[in-house]
């Protein structure tokens, strides 16, 4: 979900970390989020990579924000910075 700013919103994603046990973590972004390798959520894709930084909070109860929501038990990441990396393969 991406609001009129293109900022503010959501998406969920799967992290790669064994601790997550691949689980989906709903991702909470705003007008403070600082985006790199895209301007906003509407050009995130999930591929080839998306790297998150922000704090990863686990709720017992299901909830929403910023369009965005969530069912229990979740993980949720306030994010302060999103990357849409690439990755360069030397065929």
């Amino acid at each position: 979900a991406a609001g009129s700013d293109d900022f503010t919103g959501g998406f969920t994603m799967v992290p790669c970390s064994p601790i997550f046990q691949a689980q989906p973590t709903t991702v909470l972004t705003s007008s403070q989020t600082e985006f790199r390798g895209v301007s906003g959520l509407k050009e995130l894709s999930p591929t080839p990579l998306v790297v998150v930084k922000g704090l990863v909070f686990y709720q017992q109860t299901s909830g929403a924000a910023n369009g965005a929501s969530w069912n229990a038990p979740a993980f949720v990441d306030e994010a302060q910075r999103v990357h849409q990396r690439t990755i360069d393969h030397d065929d």
